[in-house]
């Protein structure tokens, strides 16, 4: 009879983007401890009112979206009836908007749309 020590693990260990392994046979035990040694260590926080600042401003959204505003366009279209390529921020700001109010795309860029008639009419 054959002693088995635990479950078998199948883990894909990814701690370092470089050393992507498939880790194969591994007890529950051994797959705890691999984690356990890999996971990051807490860091202390030496300036508390600049890291209170950093975690409010993070939470701004208008920012983000005057921001995103100001680089609307990537690059114009190239030729006549050509696509616009809009901005990786143009494009973050649409999918923040999307999951923060868990509308679809369409209801997204309408919302977009409002705010930007609301901003011009109020300037």
């Amino acid at each position: 009879m054959v002693r088995k020590t635990g479950f078998q693990w199948a883990l894909l260990h990814s701690s370092d983007k470089k050393n992507w392994k498939l880790l194969t046979k591994f007890t529950i035990k051994q797959a705890f401890n691999l984690r356990k040694k890999n996971m990051s260590q807490k860091m202390r926080v030496s300036n508390c009112h600049g890291y209170n600042r950093f975690l409010q401003e993070r939470g701004n959204i208008f920012h983000f979206i005057n921001e995103a505003i100001e680089n609307w366009y990537e690059n114009s279209p190239k030729m006549r009836g050509g696509n616009y390529i809009y901005s990786n921020k143009v494009v973050i700001l649409v999918h923040i908007v999307a999951s923060l109010f868990r509308i679809g795309l369409r209801q997204t860029v309408g919302f977009i749309k409002g705010y930007l008639q609301q901003v011009v009419s109020s300037h």
